[in-house]
């Protein structure tokens, strides 16, 4: 054996041993030390907070329309944060004359920053944008994807409600009656979406006509989109092997450990979406799901049922039918489970599991994400009514492709952080040290633009000539953007029906016994009526 092949031998002993000894203190040791109060680690998003900002989130950033701010909020053990943001078209809100919030909910293993390419909707129709990194995920501490527990998760967006609730009321300067709260709307994706769903379950005391808990922040209404209230066995299948380790591993205490990603082929049947949402973005969770995350799903599954009687706020599920994580007959029957008396269901048969995803044809496009953005505006709007609406030329298309770059130097714009609880906001050294000669304003001043948006202000007041404009032109009704207008007409110039394939027979049949006269077409739809977005008859 010659020198060169010796010291390869000893290299790659040195890596296994290294590998090992890693594991056994992430897994192991590290969680056991914290758990004694002895040892905590230096950063507690390991890693994650010096990852920059997705480019979609600096392109919000820096619009001029929007104001900006960042905060964190401490979880009860006094160690832990939910990191967050707040986007606001002040604009929109005085036209739209909505006050009302909606809640973020992101997926697993990805970030808040995921809704900011589709965040110009919603704004638009005057929604305050409440935008958490769900605990150990992205900016919020914690193992990388890591609660064993789902409410370990719905804690960490009560805190956040709470804590924009306490911020609202010191602007006040007077603590705000639960029943006078603004109109709050939870919307989750898929993981999201069943946090979303048992949010009212845990906390039945966020129904706004409970008495039982005054200090509860109440949620007026959950919109959940491809909610994961089960999974498909006929296309996620766990084999005995699988099985055999996860319990062996939960049963060890050793659920830190990454094991496997149960849906990662059945997410969507082009392979690059995956890739999209999770390999290609730094601040997304890119390796395999820790044994106590599924464990964890499993028991938020398992509570949707048992808990199913507590669940009376108003709900909307959005499923595609082309989904094959998770079948649309098991969120029917998770809908006939509950004591809501508002509920909807609508089905989107081009749609497959990430239905925010942007489709490679305008059709399917339209069919799809566009009309899913449409039907959930529309459906908080109905519930949370303004007196007019914003025209601003609506744009559904995604800003993932595109560059900074191309941005004119007067786009760009100071943000805004919230100081209270310490350095807010991941990056904040790289913006400090990108914008430090033009700053004049002492952190003080800073903490109160958080609040005001000055730069918004300013724009603000050169339109306010514009809203009254706007108003006149206002609907009555629901303030809702007029897109619906949009769609109809793009429809028509569509491409043929033979663009997409209709769904196959089969995924139809997951329906189970919803029969066709328990299906209600919107009648104003020009695209192929095999395209075309049903309601349920729940």
């Amino acid at each position: 054996m010659d020198g060169d092949e010796a010291e390869g031998q000893s290299n790659a002993f040195v890596r296994v041993f290294l590998w090992i000894a890693r594991q056994l203190w992430e897994v192991w040791l590290e969680p056991f030390l914290i758990w004694l109060g002895v040892y905590l680690p230096k950063d507690p998003t390991y890693g994650r907070w010096d990852i920059p900002f997705s480019k979609m989130e600096q392109r919000l950033h820096d619009n001029p329309d929007v104001t900006c701010t960042f905060h964190k909020v401490m979880m009860p053990n006094g160690y832990d944060w939910v990191w967050y943001q707040v986007w606001e078209d002040k604009l929109a809100q005085r036209a739209t004359g909505r006050e009302a919030d909606m809640v973020f909910v992101h997926g697993t293993g990805v970030h808040s920053g995921t809704l900011a390419s589709h965040s110009r909707r919603y704004l638009d129709a005057g929604f305050r944008l409440i935008v958490p990194d769900l605990p150990s995920h992205g900016y919020s501490t914690g193992m990388h994807v890591y609660q064993r527990k789902m409410k370990g998760y719905t804690d960490g967006v009560r805190q956040v409600i709470h804590d924009v609730a306490r911020r609202d009321d010191e602007r006040l300067g007077q603590r705000t009656l639960k029943e006078n709260r603004r109109t709050t709307f939870l919307l989750g994706l898929s993981f999201g979406g069943l946090a979303a769903i048992l949010y009212p379950m845990y906390y039945p005391g966020s129904l706004r006509s409970d008495t039982s808990d005054p200090n509860e922040i109440p949620i007026d209404g959950v919109v959940a989109v491809g909610p994961i209230v089960g999974w498909s066995e006929t296309d996620i299948k766990v084999g005995p092997l699988v099985r055999a380790v996860s319990h062996t591993v939960n049963f060890l205490k050793a659920t830190r450990i990454e094991l496997y990603v149960p849906h990662k082929k059945v997410v969507d049947k082009d392979p690059k979406v995956y890739k999209q949402l999770i390999d290609s973005d730094k601040r997304s969770h890119r390796g395999a799901f820790r044994v106590g995350h599924l464990f964890c799903i499993r028991d938020g599954t398992v509570d949707t049922v048992n808990l199913a009687k507590n669940f009376r706020t108003p709900i909307y599920i959005q499923h595609g039918l082309q989904d094959r994580v998770v079948l649309p007959a098991q969120s029917v029957n998770f809908l006939r489970l509950i004591k809501s008396d508002d509920v909807k269901m609508t089905v989107y048969p081009v749609c497959q599991h990430v239905i925010y995803r942007k489709a490679k044809t305008e059709t399917e496009d339209l069919a799809g994400r566009v009309a899913v953005l449409e039907d959930n505006v529309a459906w908080m709007c109905d519930r949370s009514p303004g007196h007019g609406h914003i025209d601003r030329g609506v744009s559904f298309s995604s800003d993932i492709s595109e560059s900074l770059d191309s941005r004119p130097p007067n786009m760009h714009r100071m943000p805004s952080f919230s100081v209270s609880s310490g350095p807010a906001t991941p990056g904040e050294t790289v913006f400090q040290q990108e914008s430090l000669s033009a700053r004049s304003t002492s952190s003080q001043d800073l903490t109160d633009k958080q609040e005001t948006g000055s730069v918004v202000s300013d724009t603000i007041q050169s339109l306010t000539s514009q809203i009254d404009t706007a108003l006149d032109s206002a609907a009555t009704a629901s303030a809702v953007p007029r897109a619906s207008n949009e769609l109809t007409n793009r429809g028509r110039s569509a491409v043929s029906k033979s663009s997409i394939a209709p769904p196959k027979s089969e995924t139809r049949k997951k329906l189970d016994d919803m029969t066709e006269d328990q299906r209600i077409y919107r009648k104003d739809w020009t695209l192929a009526e095999n395209l075309r977005p049903y309601d349920l008859v729940i």
